[in-house]
C-alpha cells in the first residue's frame, strides 16, 4: 500500500501528486526536484541530545521518546497551544495523528482507500493554553462562560456560586494579534491560584490570520463561529485577553 502525497512547485506555480508514497518528485514542468508538502496525517517530532549536540526527527506514530546512540533517552517537547488529534481507518487498519489547526477529519491517505476519518475524541490530547467553555455543574446555578485561558484538567470557579469545574470544550486560539479589553479572572482560576499564572504561560503557535478584525469580531468568531458544542441560549461572562505575541 502507498500513500498519496501532494507537491507544490513554487517556481512553476503548479500542484501535483504522487501515488507511490515518494517524498521527492521532479516537477512535470521544469523537472526540478520538489519536496512533498507536509503530511496531514502524521506528526514530525523533533528530538535533541545535549550530550551529542545532535538533532533527530521521527514520523513514527505516537512516538514521544527515542534513544540516542549515546544511550540518553530523548523526550519530545510537546507543542504549546495545540491539539493532538487521532484518527483510525477501519478499512486499512491504520492509525494516524495530526497537530493541524482544527482538523477534526481527514481523508485516508492510502491511494486505494476513500474513507473519511473522523477525530477519535477519546484519545485527543490538549497541549497548553487554549480557548475553552465551562458550565457550572450545580443544577440550581447552571452558569456558562468562556475563557481564553483554558487548560485541560485545570479548573475555574463559577463567579456566581464559586463551584469549581473543568472545561467541557477546548479549541485552538485564532491568532490575530489583537488584545481584548477584559482581564483574565485570576481570582477564579485554579491554575493562577496554584502559583502558575496563566498570563505568564508560554503561547507558541504558527497559526495566523491575514485579515484584520476587531476585538468584538474576534470574540464572536471564537464563540459562535465553531459549530461543535454550540448552544444558542448560552449566557456568558468573558475573560478574553489577547496577549501581544
Amino acid at each position: 500500500m502507498h500513500v498519496q502525497r501532494q507537491f507544490t512547485c513554487e517556481d512553476c506555480d503548479i500542484d501535483f501528486v504522487c501515488n507511490q508514497g515518494r517524498r521527492e518528485k521532479p516537477c512535470p514542468e521544469c523537472n526540478d526536484i520538489v519536496d512533498a508538502d507536509p503530511d496531514y496525517w502524521n506528526i514530525t517530532r523533533e528530538f535533541y541530545c545535549d550530550n551529542c549536540d545532535e538533532e533527530f526527527e521521527s514520523t513514527k506514530y505516537n512516538k514521544e521518546t527515542m534513544k540516542c546512540r549515546c544511550g540518553q533517552i530523548l523526550k519530545w517537547e510537546k507543542p504549546f497551544g495545540r491539539i493532538q488529534r487521532f484518527y483510525y481507518c477501519r478499512g486499512c487498519r491504520k492509525n494516524f495523528e495530526s497537530l493541524n489547526f482544527r482538523q477534526d477529519e481527514i481523508d485516508c491517505p492510502y491511494t486505494h482507500c476513500e474513507e473519511v476519518l473522523h477525530e477519535n475524541k477519546k484519545k485527543t490530547i490538549y497541549h497548553g493554553k487554549l480557548f475553552g467553555r465551562y458550565r457550572c455543574p450545580k443544577k440550581k446555578c447552571g452558569k456558562t462562560w468562556s475563557s481564553a485561558y483554558a487548560f485541560d484538567g485545570e479548573w475555574q470557579e463559577c463567579e456566581s456560586c464559586n463551584t469549581k469545574t473543568e472545561p467541557h470544550y477546548l479549541i485552538e486560539h485564532e491568532r490575530n494579534g489583537k488584545q481584548g479589553d477584559k482581564e483574565h479572572r485570576s481570582d477564579l482560576c485554579g491554575r493562577c491560584k496554584s502559583g502558575r499564572p496563566c498570563r505568564g504561560a508560554r503561547f507558541q503557535t504558527s497559526y495566523s490570520s491575514e485579515e484584520e478584525s476587531t476585538d468584538e469580531e474576534s470574540v464572536t468568531d471564537l464563540m459562535y463561529g465553531m459549530s461543535l458544542n454550540h448552544e444558542s441560549d448560552y449566557e456568558h461572562y468573558n475573560d478574553y485577553y489577547y496577549d501581544d505575541y
